[in-house]
C-alpha cells in the first residue's frame, strides 16, 4: 500500500508492481509500478500547485499553517 496526499486527505492505495515481459520488449528486464508513474512525489498535482502558489507568495511554514487549516492534509 502507498499513501498519496490530495487536497480532501492522505488515502492509501494499492501499487502493485508489473514486470516487463522480456519476449515483448527485448533488452528491457525489470518491473516498474503504474503509481509511480503517475504521483512520482507521493503527492497529487493539485496539491502539489497549490503548495508551490502558497510557497511563492509567503514563508514555508505560513504556507504549511495556511495548508493544515483549510485543507485535511498534515505538513511534509
Amino acid at each position: 500500500m502507498r499513501r498519496i496526499r490530495t487536497v480532501f486527505s492522505t488515502v492509501r492505495i494499492s501499487n502493485p508492481r508489473w514486470m516487463v515481459c522480456s519476449d515483448c520488449y527485448p533488452g528491457m528486464a525489470g518491473a516498474f509500478a503504474p503509481l509511480k508513474e503517475i504521483c512520482p512525489d507521493r503527492a497529487t498535482s493539485e496539491l502539489m500547485e497549490l503548495t508551490a502558489q502558497l510557497g511563492g507568495v509567503m514563508s514555508y511554514r505560513q504556507a504549511a499553517n495556511v495548508l493544515s487549516k483549510f485543507l485535511p492534509v498534515e505538513p511534509s
